[in-house]
């Protein structure tokens, strides 16, 4: 069997499209999508009482791990007073960047 040939009309689209060049895109578009949920936490963050402010930069923010037992150690505060103090403050970060989902029952 021998192949035939057939013409074909080609139009020049002007567009041109490369893998390389649409993962490099996508990989920039991540970074600034990143970068900006990080501002949003920071700006969040710095809405929290001062108290609050410092808890989450010690245990979040500071240190690569840091114990919570630690923390509450060197802010003067009891295990119980330091967790309560946790929850709240990551209520309401959660409740500013708008991750917060309440279940219904």
């Amino acid at each position: 069997m021998t192949a035939s040939y057939e013409l074909r009309d080609y139009k020049p689209s002007n567009i041109v499209s490369s893998p390389v060049e649409d993962i490099a895109i996508k990989n920039i578009d991540e970074i600034n999508r990143r970068q900006k949920h990080i501002e949003r936490a920071y700006k969040a963050i710095n809405r929290l009482g001062t108290k609050q402010q410092k808890l989450i930069r010690m245990r979040y923010m500071e240190d690569d791990y840091i114990a919570d037992s630690e923390v509450a150690a060197e802010l003067g505060y009891s295990d119980r007073h330091y967790r309560r103090l946790k929850s709240f403050a990551i209520y309401r970060l959660a409740n500013m960047l708008g991750l917060l989902v309440l279940k219904e029952e």
